[in-house]
């Protein structure tokens, strides 16, 4: 049991953004609700090599083509 809640503390460790990451995810989102959506595939692309363990820029990767979809 000791095992496993400290395997669970750790997750939100290996899945947190680096600051760079956070940044370009943000300015990405924006770009993105702005219409420009090649240019905030760019910058989302650009999180997730700053930091790949990012999940949420891969979401980020995800949501722009739904966006596309809705507006």
């Amino acid at each position: 049991m000791f095992r496993m809640a400290a395997a669970l503390l750790l997750v939100p460790a290996l899945a947190a953004a680096s600051p760079e990451s956070a940044a370009l995810r943000a300015r990405a989102i924006a770009t993105a609700y702005n219409l420009d959506y090649d240019q905030a595939t760019r910058e989302m692309e650009a999180a997730v090599k700053a930091e790949p363990r990012d999940a949420a820029a891969e979401r980020g990767l995800a949501m722009i083509p739904w966006l596309m979809i809705l507006f």
